[in-house]
């Protein structure tokens, strides 16, 4: 991963129907060819991300949530100033992204700004592929965001 004031990281599971979603919009905006961006794809441990945001301004994490609203729906979280939704955080891993913001609150390692982007997802089974309104949502968020990165040339809102 290459170093950028901005860090764009997904988190998730591609073989767990959408719990793929994070990975699936970090690799689309790795492939946009953003200025001053870091992409990280998170599919193992997400203590990995205490690591990556050193050095960074401002990380968006991208993930799925279940049962925080309906199929589809975008959440946008200020994860330094408001709780992450630790019930509706997905995650297939030791630790979520909830206890990753409190560790590296603790320690004292978190960037500048950072924002959750989470898409409500409709199905965790094991297969590949994406529900269409969950990809949907994510193309969304990757033209907002890619948009917004290359007017400006650094993540300023969300």
């Amino acid at each position: 991963m290459s170093r950028g004031k901005t860090l764009l990281a997904g988190i998730g599971n591609e073989w767990r129907s959408d719990d793929g979603i994070g990975p699936w919009i970090a690799g689309a905006l790795r492939d946009a060819d953003l200025p001053d961006v870091a992409v990280l794809v998170c599919a193992r441990e997400v203590l990995e991300l205490i690591e990556a945001w050193k050095g960074a301004e401002t990380a968006f994490v991208f993930d799925a949530l279940c049962g925080a609203g309906q199929p589809g729906e975008v959440l946008h979280i200020d994860a330094l100033e408001h709780a992450l939704p630790q019930q509706a955080l997905c995650s297939s891993h030791s630790l979520n992204l909830a206890d990753a913001v409190a560790l590296g609150r603790s320690l004292d390692q978190l960037p500048e700004r950072l924002t959750l982007i989470g898409v409500e997802g409709r199905t965790f089974d094991h297969g590949r592929g994406l529900s269409p309104e969950i990809e949907a949502a994510g193309r969304r968020v990757i033209k907002m965001l890619s948009a917004e990165l290359k007017q400006e040339g650094t993540c300023e809102h969300a």
